[in-house]
């Protein structure tokens, strides 16, 4: 399982240039912005466009198609279609500048898998090593679930390679009530734990580089009791300029972790989807307890949430899910793309 994560961490990598950058989004809307990191004087991470594509209508039928024009050296784009509310959005159909269909739900082609998601939907071409980034005009067929809904549609093109596999993240502690955004910087056991995490993505050549700490102001997040609460957690971030992963801690959650999606909105800071969830439970009643060996357990536990949920952020897919259909080539539940998944 580990080696399948570090395989796929490497395709997440097209996501993840896209975010260490360092200007507002409203900076970049309709232009191009060439980022240079956010000021700690890492090296460019590549010229990356954010282009508002303006507001479209989507219904069930599929037809609404949407273009892309990806230039020469790009090595990943993303469509990011929000306003959704309760209803799931999915592209029906990707198709290359070439004529070769990556996606196409109807026909179960799941080459560039996407699924649906609700309230913001994100996607991200390529998923997979086999998906060539061609030059030209790439066509999305969008789709809605049950009703024809008006989405507001963005485009992130990643023009040129990162010259480093760098990756930065916000950290965010809402109402824990032994670390917070200071104390948790010189904190032993915290720090250990994204020791570890770094270790496992450096196992694919990707560093965190700068980790900035924060406080969620108010009590009302420290327990996430459903999905809304949790995405409205994530918006308190703002349209910041800080163009990296936000992960939350959490008292508690009705889950270990969550990503706000699978792939989160890359630049696109402060959406309801712009973050993951770490439930800090085990670990803080580890910690009040004072029982080294459930302290150990309880933090190796938090190292796999953030590790996880911050590649599915990053795009990276389950090789199974829990229904088993994910290995089957049952249509959109995908295979597994990856050839060094353990059997």
């Amino acid at each position: 399982m580990r080696a399948t994560m570090m395989k796929g961490l490497l395709v997440a990598t097209a996501v993840a240039g896209l975010l260490s950058q360092g200007c507002e989004v409203t900076e970049c809307e309709g232009d191009e912005c060439n980022f240079g990191g956010n000021g700690s004087g890492a090296g460019d991470v590549g010229t990356v466009s954010v282009e508002s594509l303006g507001s479209e209508t989507i219904d069930p039928n599929g037809e609404t198609e949407v273009t892309i024009e990806v230039p020469a050296g790009a090595t990943s784009f993303a469509l990011v279609a929000e306003g959704l509310g309760g209803e799931l959005a999915i592209a029906s159909k990707v198709t290359s500048p070439g004529g070769q269909v990556v996606f196409d739900f109807n026909a179960d082609i799941t080459t560039n898998r996407t699924d649906a998601q609700d309230v913001l939907y994100t996607l991200l071409v390529p998923t997979n090593p086999a998906v060539a980034m061609e030059e030209g005009d790439w066509l999305v067929n969008m789709m809605s679930g049950s009703n024809a809904i008006d989405v507001d549609l963005t485009a992130i093109v990643k023009k040129q390679p990162a010259t480093d596999s760098t990756i930065d993240v916000n950290l965010y502690f809402a109402g824990l009530e032994l670390l917070d955004g200071s104390t948790a910087q010189t904190d032993e056991g915290f720090q250990a734990i994204l020791s570890q995490v770094n270790t496992i993505y450096q196992g694919a050549g990707l560093t965190v580089r700068a980790i900035n700490y924060f406080d969620v102001q108010g009590e009302q997040y420290a327990v996430i009791d459903n999905d809304a609460e949790m995405q409205e957690m994530f918006t308190t971030v703002g349209r910041k300029s800080e163009q990296a992963v936000n992960i939350f801690f959490v008292a508690d959650l009705p889950f270990l972790g969550l990503a706000g999606g699978v792939p989160a909105p890359p630049i696109l800071q402060g959406t309801p989807k712009s973050g993951v969830a770490a439930n800090m439970s085990s670990y803080l009643a580890a910690v009040a307890a004072g029982d080294q060996a459930m302290i150990d357990e309880a933090a190796e536990e938090v190292v796999r949430i953030v590790a996880h949920e911050t590649g599915h952020f990053l795009g990276l897919y389950h090789t199974v899910e829990k229904n088993g259909l994910a290995l089957a080539g049952e249509g959109i539940n995908g295979e597994d793309p990856l050839t060094d998944t353990a059997t």
